[in-house]
């Protein structure tokens, strides 16, 4: 086996630093702003559950522009989705996909089974679904979570850094502080908690050369939320 086989690989194309900087600075700045605006307010501040789908509708929509603009800057650079770690095979994607919903859709209907908590309204119960419909939205927001952190502040937040000629331990860092503050507020009170989950996923990354079993894992992760909610 030679060197160049043995030896991980690095993302191909070095973005233009604007790029870079706008999706690992950027874009998290505006997850952050969006914890101070009235569905977040709502929905924390004033206890009022009402928000609750437009809260994690916001979240999921900021998601999901995030992966549209990743793929653009990509495409426009002559990267592949490959080069940052994703493999869309069916196998793949059934890993991906089928897993976490299949897991998440039958640990909500199991949820559903045991007796209402009682526990009096907080910050985390604001956080974590309380009904069926809440459970079910939750198994997406799961899979969303899992899917668009991992693609953009594990497989390109890192990859790109490297293909800039960063060492991999300071790219590493930067794309784990980037992914604690995606999460506004709560990164900044529990930034312990997401910088070392940050961290354990991006070993994961870096150790199968895949994002994959990342997605993966992170979605299951976020799903098993159910089970205290």
């Amino acid at each position: 086996m030679t060197q160049e086989q043995t030896t991980a690989p690095t993302f191909a194309v070095a973005l233009p630093r604007w790029q870079v900087l706008f999706v690992l600075v950027g874009l998290p700045v505006i997850y952050v702003a969006n914890s101070f605006l009235p569905w977040s307010v709502g929905l924390f501040a004033q206890r009022d559950r009402t928000y609750y789908l437009p809260f994690w509708g916001s979240v999921a929509l900021l998601h999901w522009v995030s992966v549209v603009l990743v793929v653009v800057f990509l495409k426009r650079t002559g990267g592949r989705l490959k080069d940052i770690g994703l493999d869309l095979s069916a196998g793949k994607l059934v890993a991906m996909v089928a897993i976490p919903v299949a897991i998440g859709v039958t640990l909500a209907l199991l949820r559903e089974s045991w007796p209402a908590s009682e526990e009096p309204p907080s910050a985390r119960r604001m956080l974590f679904p309380l009904t069926l419909g809440e459970r079910m939205f939750w198994v997406f927001m799961s899979f969303t979570a899992g899917f668009c952190e991992e693609f953009v502040y594990r497989g390109f937040g890192i990859r790109t850094l490297q293909g800039r000629g960063m060492r991999t331990w300071l790219a590493v860092l930067l794309a784990t502080l980037a992914f604690v503050f995606v999460h506004g507020l709560a990164g900044l009170f529990l930034f312990p908690v997401y910088f070392i989950a940050g961290l354990l996923f991006a070993a994961l990354f870096l150790w199968r050369r895949s994002l994959v079993p990342g997605i993966c894992l992170h979605a299951l992760v976020d799903v098993a939320a159910i089970l205290g909610s």
